[in-house]
């Protein structure tokens, strides 16, 4: 893990501004380290079915899953980072329910 944390990005996001929508590119994983979080029905009065807490990670579910169902073997994925077609994009909208103090590893 020591390799990590010089990649690692430091980022405020305030109460109620969205991290990502669904269909943004997929550019960070994002690091909880303080705040509240959560997976949001824009469509639905941005009603949270997923909370997102201290210590939780998240965005890479947007990641692995869709490069999955190309057929596309974990190597891959890694290697096709920083490539032009590398173009995964968001499935899901995230937002800050409290102030959050995240760390972020850039893709």
């Amino acid at each position: 893990m020591a390799w990590v944390c010089p990649l690692l990005n430091q980022e405020f996001i305030p109460m109620d501004q969205y991290l990502y929508y669904e269909t943004d590119l997929i550019e960070h994983i994002y690091f909880v380290n303080k705040g509240l979080a959560g997976f949001v029905l824009p469509f639905a009065k941005n009603i949270v079915y997923i909370s997102i807490l201290d210590g939780d990670y998240f965005g890479e579910i947007d990641f692995v899953f869709p490069a999955l169902e190309k057929g596309m073997q974990i190597g891959e994925m890694v290697t096709r980072i920083g490539n032009e077609k590398f173009n995964f994009v968001r499935q899901y909208t995230v937002k800050a329910i409290k102030d959050c103090f995240l760390l972020t590893l850039n893709l």
